[in-house]
């Protein structure tokens, strides 16, 4: 029963419902601020961008110090400065110091994600998984959409928006010290998995978190080309609310398909293939169709959700049990690559083609995505690691898969034989 691992992770879900809310408030919040100090459209996304960028660097760094401490220590440093960056971004107009706070902010935040995401992906056993991962994902959207309900109520006090969001963040920490969940094994400096063994290891679900990220980064594009088009604020509000409303309802259906499915690539081509083609019929349907629109905008919003963790589910089930927590962890890096790149790509589309350039760099996305389900390379099984990898005191003879002569290269497998004892009767 999906109960019997929800129910010991209680307050690290409350955690990232609190912490989620004040992490999208704190993002509208500080691109309403900055508008008011009258800085260009270009510089909003620079300032945007930066946050994500902080968030790329923070998904590589932090690995290297969950490793030296535990998560609950991770976690509540990283709420603290994710707190502390926007104490002081209402009390400074200085575009150099917004720009030093707001990467600072997007670095803390990497250590609250990561944390989380490492730990929830490795709680529940394969067959629990993608509901375990699905269920987090319905707590990240509704904590989102409380963060955004908040903003309703404070009008112009953008200031009085960030001492709510402040105050969320730090209460926060509370229920994450107060949890017993175990904490998951993560990589050690004797066994480390790098970047490229993490490659060779699952490519396809690797490769799908990256392009996941690069759809979600344009998010706010596809909102902006309704408001070209005309949409009035009502109706880019109801736009918003219904990807995050269906992302929730997709989430358990998808991670109950994960689960029940013999082979997760295919359900990933499907997903994807459905996303691509609801987006289509959006951007053909325009706000004349409203209706149309509104039903496909929530197909879309409740399939692309659910891609990210189903590329984790999927890495699953090609990593061996002490590989799967730092490969979790290297899906986080890929998706904060998308995240900082998605906006810059999807800019040069939307200049070369104005008014369909979003739908078309994220149905191609998608596309390509599909396609790669179907790629020999990206599909071939990891190849075994060097032992030389590994550090000495990383413990090999327990993996059949870095003994076994028979799945190490040449040279490897000759020497291994040449160090075997013979029996007397050989």
């Amino acid at each position: 029963m999906l109960v019997t691992y929800i129910k010991p992770a209680t307050f690290v879900l409350i955690t990232v419902l609190l912490f989620g809310g004040g992490h999208l408030s704190s993002i509208t919040l500080a691109t309403i601020a900055s508008s008011q100090l009258g800085v260009s459209d270009f510089g909003v996304g620079l300032l945007t961008s930066l946050t994500f960028f902080g968030l790329f660097i923070g998904s590589l760094v932090m690995p290297r110090l969950l490793a030296r401490t535990k998560h609950v220590r991770l976690i509540s440093l990283g709420t603290a400065g994710c707190a502390l960056s926007l104490l002081f971004l209402p009390a400074t107009d200085s575009l150099v110091i917004w720009s030093i706070l707001r990467f600072g902010y997007g670095f803390s935040a990497a250590a609250v994600w990561l944390c989380c995401d490492v730990w929830m992906a490795t709680h529940a056993p394969d067959e629990q998984r993608g509901r375990m991962l699905a269920f987090y994902q319905v707590v990240v959207l509704c904590g989102t959409s409380l963060g955004q309900m908040l903003l309703t109520t404070i009008g112009d006090h953008v200031a009085l928006g960030f001492s709510i969001a402040t105050a969320t963040m730090i209460a926060a920490v509370i229920p994450i010290s107060c949890t017993k969940l175990s904490e998951p094994d993560v990589e050690t400096e004797g066994r480390k998995l790098t970047m490229r063994m993490a490659w060779n290891l699952s490519r396809l679900s690797l490769l799908g978190s990256l392009f996941v990220g690069l759809c979600f980064s344009n998010y706010g594009f596809i909102l902006l080309s309704f408001t070209n088009q005309g949409a009035t604020g009502n109706q880019i509000a109801l736009l918003g609310v219904a990807i995050i409303a269906s992302g929730i309802l997709g989430q358990f259906g998808i991670g109950f398909l994960s689960d029940r499915s013999k082979d997760r690539r295919y359900l990933l081509q499907a997903v994807a293939a459905l996303a691509a083609t609801s987006l289509f019929i959006c951007a053909i349907s325009g706000i004349e169709n409203w209706l149309p629109t509104i039903i496909f905008v929530c197909l879309y919003g409740g399939l692309v959700v659910t891609i990210y963790p189903l590329c984790v589910s999927l890495g699953s089930s090609l990593a061996s049990k002490e590989n799967f927590t730092p490969l979790v962890a290297k899906h986080f890096v890929a998706i904060c690559i998308g995240h900082t790149l998605g906006p810059f790509l999807g800019g040069i589309c939307l200049h070369f083609f104005p008014q369909f350039g979003t739908y078309i760099f994220i149905c191609v996305t998608l596309v390509i995505l599909i396609a790669a389900c179907n790629s020999k390379y990206l599909l071939a099984r990891h190849q075994p690691a060097r032992q030389e990898e590994f550090a000495p005191m990383a413990a090999m003879g327990a993996n059949p898969e870095y003994s076994d002569p028979r799945s190490m290269p040449d040279e490897v497998s000759d020497q291994h034989q040449a160090d075997t004892p013979k029996s007397d009767n050989e």
